[in-house]
């Protein structure tokens, strides 16, 4: 049960930080250093969406790809406005279309499928032991021994499509916490007025959750023991039928 709950209160703040800082990634700071464009990817014959097409910002490593439905969504910054947004993909001819020419959003970009001429693969048959000691005496030219930094990118489609998740499961998580209260009496320490209700005490049972009540002839400080009788994902709400013990 202390795991449980040691769970749900780092899901809890880690749900609380990464809402606040990243719910809105399109915010005031980086519209004054980026611009956002918006578009979908189409087949020029059958106007058909094509799904995990590449789009790519000529020069850069600054690349998304096209949704399910064939739409993107990339951010690119105000120094690369100049340059060119090189769509791809197999079996259609690259497109390239210079981000000045670019609308904010509802760009249709339209792909011609091409026919690509294959060569013709030979496969020969090699000693197995020899091609292990070939790859073994290449090593050197293959690898560097020094360290080298690569630079790549995170999709901000992920991004918030796992903070979604993670949300989520914060409110499937809270609902259970608060829905196995139902129909019990709890005590509750008054802690003061509740934010919606100025009729309304709001206070704390032993497990940390909110619980909130009519006044009555109650004060903050009191323990008093309430029924509880609905709830939401964080708060459980009822009546106070008398004080407890602790009192």
């Amino acid at each position: 049960m202390n795991k449980m709950k040691s769970y749900l209160f780092f899901l809890f703040l880690l749900v609380n930080v990464q809402s606040k800082a990243q719910i809105n990634p399109i915010n005031n700071n980086d519209s004054s250093s980026f611009k956002y464009f918006k578009g979908t990817i189409l087949d020029s014959k059958t106007k058909n969406e094509l799904t995990f097409a590449s789009i790519t910002v000529s020069g850069s490593n600054i690349s998304t790809i096209s949704n399910s439905e064939g739409d993107f969504l990339i951010k690119i910054p105000i120094y690369k406005q100049d340059a060119s947004l090189i769509i791809s993909y197999l079996g259609y001819k690259d497109k390239v279309i210079s981000i000045n020419n670019l609308k904010q959003e509802k760009n249709l970009l339209y792909l011609e499928p091409i026919n690509v001429q294959l060569k013709d693969v030979v496969v020969n048959g090699i000693d197995a032991n020899k091609l292990f000691s070939n790859v073994l005496n290449n090593r050197s030219k293959n690898y560097g021994d020094s360290a080298i930094q690569m630079i790549g990118f995170y999709r901000e489609s992920i991004k918030k499509r796992r903070l979604q998740e993670i949300v989520d499961l914060q409110q499937i998580l809270s609902e259970k916490r608060t829905k196995r209260f139902l129909g019990q009496t709890v005590e509750i320490l008054i802690e003061k007025e509740s934010k919606k209700s100025n009729q309304h005490w709001s206070g704390r049972n032993s497990e940390n959750v909110v619980t909130v009540f009519p006044k009555g002839d109650y004060k903050v400080g009191d323990f008093v023991m309430v029924k509880i009788s609905d709830c939401t994902t964080a708060t459980l709400i009822g009546e106070a039928v008398g004080f407890s013990e602790m009192n």
